[in-house]
């Protein structure tokens, strides 16, 4: 990792060469004298989404800081050193940016919130406790930070990041607030499903802000959107509530006088297949299925003369979150229902779909049936699950520096995920790769510091690809020498590279006796490895740094 500062040797002082901002439309201003500890807090602030510029003294801040705009300012203190107040509110009145000071005494902690900073943490600092505070004092992310693909959900062609709170669509970018992305997260994980506003208000913030504010922020965030030209929007029906309806262009409520309106200008031998959901009719008195449209031929794969005369519940084999004779008596007194359903298509096929039912009544006003309206939501919601995992791993992962702390919760983690038997995490150098931490259910723990080959062909395909190589048994003598009794026998192994930017810096084994890993599992472990390989990243630069202090303070004994 290069420094964007370029820090050189000129005519028998320490000079700094042109600075060179990094890509990126925030910059930050990093002061710190260790040179390792420089190198780390600057690529902590890279992942904020700033480009860095870094300094080893304080004078050479202050020049900086009048002739190059900023939008923060990282200050290291390590023990014993100065950070003078006139130097903190010059570096304000400079750069008028907030102010992050790391200290590892807090000494002078009033007096330095006094002078001008903003926030002070705690140095050693943790990655993530770091990237929240720029991300606050920043008032939201860049665009630009630097962060797991797993973060990123796709909906439609819609990209919405919820490490950077942007949406991104069609070339165009819009950037949200922290509450504005709070309430369109909500919406996002609730699609089709009308609420109250003081049901979201109590759901997103537990009462914390008032009806107006809660309008004023959907309003700004329709505001934000337009520009985008979505493919859905967040609605707003009188009486009923607010949703993000996942299709512009769809008009069906659950309003009957709204369907009969719709369903007027359909064709009259067919008259729902207008509505591109799945839609269908099943009798009050009956049970029977009356309708049946296109939409639900194709999504469900029952033809209409196949579906006719059957019981919806059991031909979908539907799960109902409470008792369906509930739901039935709920339509029938409010005329209306809205929920989630889980529902098997003819070929097995496992479904999640948002469902809307509206009571139908003939010419005398007496009810006798109910119109179902379903819209599939598998893929989303898988897509708002992988979202959610990814962001409780990397909580997890970056809670620490310690590499020991960050391996012991990585295994935990992958083992529960993979229903492994035995992981290893290893870090790669040179041509082979060490044992940094390993689990066993039989308590066989490979020694920390064994190395292995990478000549290993399904260990060598997995740095080289860089992808997941899954393998059977192999020969623990070509792994490492001695390892015959060390390496347990397992018939299924996962071997997952980390990779941070373009370059392996790790890998992860996981295995077990019987049965092959699902494409779940794989994944799960994929995932849990993209967020593991810059949580250990921080970690190992951390400990080399310590490492490196360590034997600097013991020659300097020796002197």
């Amino acid at each position: 990792m290069g420094e964007d500062l370029r820090l050189t040797r000129s005519g028998g002082r320490l000079g700094a060469e042109t600075p060179v901002r990094a890509p990126g439309p925030l910059r930050g201003l990093v002061i710190e004298r260790d040179q390792d500890y420089r190198e780390v807090i600057g690529f902590v602030v890279g992942l904020a989404g700033a480009g860095t510029d870094r300094v080893a003294a304080h004078e050479e801040a202050v020049p900086l800081s009048k002739d190059t705009s900023y939008d923060i300012v990282i200050a290291g203190i390590s023990q014993g050193e100065e950070l003078g107040i006139d130097f903190l509110a010059e570096l304000r009145r400079n750069t008028g940016c907030p102010i992050i000071v790391l200290d590892e005494s807090f000494d002078e902690a009033r007096t330095r919130y006094e002078a001008g900073a903003d926030q002070i943490l705690a140095k050693p600092f943790v990655p993530g406790a770091l990237i929240g505070a720029i991300k606050a004092a920043l008032r939201g992310p860049s665009p630009n930070s630097v962060v797991p693909v797993a973060t990123e959900i796709k909906v439609q062609g819609v990209r919405f990041d919820a490490a950077t709170w942007t949406v991104h669509h069609a070339n165009v970018t819009a950037s949200l607030s922290r509450r504005e992305w709070q309430l369109l997260a909500f919406f996002l994980a609730n699609t089709n499903r009308y609420y109250e506003a003081r049901d979201v208000i109590d759901q997103v913030w537990d009462r914390e802000i008032s009806t107006e504010q809660f309008r004023s922020y959907l309003t700004r965030i329709r505001r934000k959107l337009e520009p985008l030209r979505l493919p859905f929007q967040i609605v707003t029906r009188p009486g009923v509530g607010y949703a993000l309806n996942t299709d512009v262009g769809d008009t069906m409520t659950t309003d009957p006088e709204e369907f009969s309106q719709e369903i007027h200008h359909a064709s009259p031998e067919r008259p729902l297949d207008v509505i591109y959901d799945a839609v269908f009719r099943f009798e009050l008195e009956t049970g029977q299925i009356t309708e049946w449209n296109a939409g639900a031929e194709e999504l469900y794969g029952w033809r209409r003369q196949d579906a006719l005369g059957r019981q919806p519940h059991e031909l979908l084999k539907t799960m109902h979150d409470r008792p369906r004779d509930d739901i039935v008596a709920e339509v029938i007194e409010r005329g209306r229902w809205s929920g989630t359903l889980v529902q098997t298509t003819r070929s097995g096929d496992r479904l999640i779909v948002d469902a809307r039912w509206a009571l139908t009544r003939d010419a005398d006003g007496s009810p006798t049936g109910v119109l179902e309206v379903n819209r599939d939501q598998t893929r989303l919601r898988a897509a708002l699950a992988d979202l959610e995992f990814a962001n409780q791993v990397m909580s997890q992962l970056n809670s620490s520096l310690e590499p020991a702390e960050v391996l012991d919760r990585l295994l935990t983690i992958v083992v529960a995920a993979s229903q492994a038997t035995h992981a290893t995490a290893a870090r790669v150098e040179g041509e082979d790769a060490i044992v940094e931490a390993s689990f066993d259910v039989d308590g066989e723990k490979l020694p920390t510091g064994m190395r292995w080959r990478l000549s290993l062909p399904d260990v060598l395909r997995a740095v080289r690809s860089p992808r997941t190589v899954a393998s059977g048994r192999i020969d623990p003598r070509r792994l490492a020498d001695g390892t015959e009794e060390r390496i347990p026998d397992l018939g299924y192994r996962l071997t997952v590279p980390l990779v941070m930017g373009e370059r392996v810096i790790g890998l992860l084994s996981v295995g077990r006796s019987s049965l092959p890993f699902t494409p779940e599992q794989q994944k799960a472990v994929e995932r849990i490895a993209a967020s593991a390989a810059m949580a250990l990243h921080n970690a190992w630069l951390y400990r080399e740094s310590v490492e490196q202090r360590e034997a600097a303070r013991r020659n300097q004994e020796r002197l």
